[in-house]
């Protein structure tokens, strides 16, 4: 059996996406927020991932800077995968508000997948991917709040690197 340590991405700075009103394109090219690395640095320390095999991380620039500071600390190796990409809010990929987004959210979880990427083909999309890893013992995962969500079957918040521990 497998341990992952799911972990959900820092802080990200959307502050360009927004002043350039393009968040279905630039809102996943967004950076941590500088402001709120520490919360990485300190996720990055917890003893559950020193002895990690390696760091699997969505191609997104938030999850890869939090993956990179988990490698700084830990000296594990990083592999991007990207199906651990974002749940897909807006399948017309024209979004540009994040009150948009927020009611995409709120579909999601009443399970209406009309504008959205449904919950079983993003829960089957990162599964895929874990099952490629089951040959080590204990891997990182850096990605998303629902994507972590649709995996474990939480149904709350998943906080700014915040780690969930799962098996498989």
């Amino acid at each position: 059996m497998t341990k992952f340590y799911l972990i959900r991405h820092g802080k990200a700075d959307y502050s360009y996406a927004e002043k350039t009103g393009h968040l279905a394109v630039f809102a996943n090219l967004a950076p941590l927020h500088r402001d709120y690395v520490y919360m990485v640095d300190k996720t990055a320390k917890d003893k559950r991932l020193a002895d990690a095999d390696l760091i699997i991380a969505s191609p997104y620039t938030r999850a890869l800077q939090t993956a990179a500071t988990i490698s700084k600390q830990t000296g594990l190796d990083i592999t991007m995968e990207s199906d651990l990409m974002e749940w897909q809010e807006d399948l017309s990929y024209t979004f540009n508000s994040f009150d948009i987004q927020n009611q995409r959210i709120e579909e999601f979880l009443r399970g209406d997948y009309t504008h959205c990427e449904s919950k079983e083909h993003l829960r089957d999309r990162v599964m895929a991917v874990l099952k490629k890893y089951k040959k080590y013992k204990k891997v990182v995962v850096v990605f998303h709040c629902m994507a972590i969500l649709a995996v474990t079957g939480l149904m709350r918040e998943i906080e700014n690197a915040e780690i969930i521990e799962f098996a498989l």
